[in-house]
């Protein structure tokens, strides 16, 4: 095996053997077992937590799960190019403030949809409430007086 406490492969017969050394020589009846474990939490802490997420043909969805986190700065590349999220919770004296750098394709569209009401929500210093707006580049949603 790996020498570690995760299992790497699995043989044709089912046993356990780690073909790293052996090389796979296109077998296909190999089946690595740490894709699953390691892709799992990566896809889940861009997609769930930081909240970037590819919901269809060049469609994404920015929708941060925000908890007890104060910041988080999350991303990935994909066959359309660079998805990209920075963002941060800052406690205010009319509410929660929330800004966050959001990095897109060109020739995608996305929603902004953030988890709680708030007095603004701000694209690029324009208004934004729930419509579909041109990803591509790095652009800037801020958010005032959220409960």
């Amino acid at each position: 095996m790996t020498g570690s406490t995760l299992a790497e492969g699995l043989s044709a017969n089912g046993s356990l053997y780690y073909r790293g050394n052996a090389g796979y020589k296109n077998d296909a009846s190999y089946t690595s077992l740490s894709h699953g474990w390691s892709s799992g939490p990566t896809i889940a802490l861009s997609q769930y937590v930081a909240g970037l997420e590819v919901v269809g043909w060049k469609k994404w969805r920015f929708r941060p799960m925000v908890g007890d986190l104060r910041s988080v700065t999350s991303g990935f590349e994909g066959p359309l190019g660079t998805f990209a999220v920075e963002w941060r919770v800052a406690d205010g004296t009319r509410g929660l403030g929330f800004e966050a750098n959001l990095t897109t394709p060109d020739r995608t569209r996305g929603v902004v949809e953030l988890p709680w009401q708030c007095e603004s929500v701000l694209l690029d210093g324009r208004n934004v409430d729930g419509e579909e707006i041109e990803g591509g580049g790095v652009k800037v949603v801020k958010a005032m007086g959220c409960r």
